[in-house]
């Protein structure tokens, strides 16, 4: 896939930016006994739910470590909780606010469009579709906290797809084993194109379904594609499995995970 153009980069900083302080200000609303409340489906509470948050801007910030596989990302993630034992909603939000502004303004705008990252799950990748799973990140964690704490939380469609189509290099990296699918999704973009997801079901050959690959391009809808029906927001909040949804996005979010 192309990089994002300086302008499309730009407008990605300003949407993340904006969404973590969008963020910081839901943290900062919850009183003790709303931070405590358990986030539907994802065994943690609010307020370990934006602690999470701290710690993912905080490998931005010098944490190097990365998990070798997608399962290990999860017992990383734990890990991190630990030891950032911060549990209090306005200490928690502006931690949020400094880290998000520090990473979105000084440490990425550093970064080259080609300068090679280690991602989780032993995945390289460069700067821009890191950003785009900060955005997306973001947008999902909110709304984990909107709903386990009954405060508006809402996601534009144009942030999420703006986070969808950085992060969608990185895709790959989450396919989960024995997949053998062979058909292409898309997902709806806000101006008309899509994110054609194709997974092919024993490239190698050798009939046993262990071959199978996954591309990921950014154009316009073909013939053959199984085209989503939901908006970017609801398209995202399904593949990370928040909503239920029907196929064939049904069929992306069983593909691939855990995020």
């Amino acid at each position: 896939m192309d990089v994002l153009t300086r302008s499309q980069r730009d407008d990605l900083t300003a949407r993340g930016r904006a969404a973590s302080l969008r963020l910081a200000e839901l943290v900062r609303s919850l009183d003790a006994r709303r931070a405590a409340r358990p986030v539907p489906g994802l065994g943690w509470n609010a307020a370990e739910t934006a602690a999470h948050v701290v710690n993912l801007y905080g490998r931005g910030l010098g944490d190097m470590r990365r998990s070798a596989t997608p399962e290990a990302t999860a017992a990383l993630n734990a890990t991190c909780l630990d030891e950032y034992a911060e549990r209090d909603p306005a200490t928690v939000a502006d931690r949020i606010a400094a880290d998000a502004t520090t990473c979105w303004d000084v440490v990425f705008p550093t970064l080259p469009d080609d300068r090679g990252l280690l991602f989780h799950a032993s995945a390289r990748t460069t700067i821009v579709p890191i950003m785009g799973v900060l955005l997306m990140e973001v947008l999902a964690h909110g709304d984990d906290i909107g709903r386990a704490t009954d405060r508006p939380w809402s996601i534009d469609d144009d942030d999420a797809w703006c986070a969808l189509a950085a992060l969608a290099p990185l895709l790959p990296a989450w396919q989960r084993p024995g997949v053998t699918a062979h058909d292409t999704i898309a997902l709806l973009g806000p101006t008309g194109d899509a994110m054609r997801i194709a997974s092919h079901r024993d490239s190698d050959g050798d009939g046993d379904g262990d071959g199978g690959q996954v591309t990921v391009t950014i154009g316009p809808v073909l013939d053959g594609d199984r085209v989503t029906p939901e908006a970017p927001a609801a398209a995202l909040l399904g593949i990370l499995g928040r909503r239920p949804c029907g196929p064939p996005l049904a069929d992306l979010a069983r593909r691939f995970g855990p995020f």
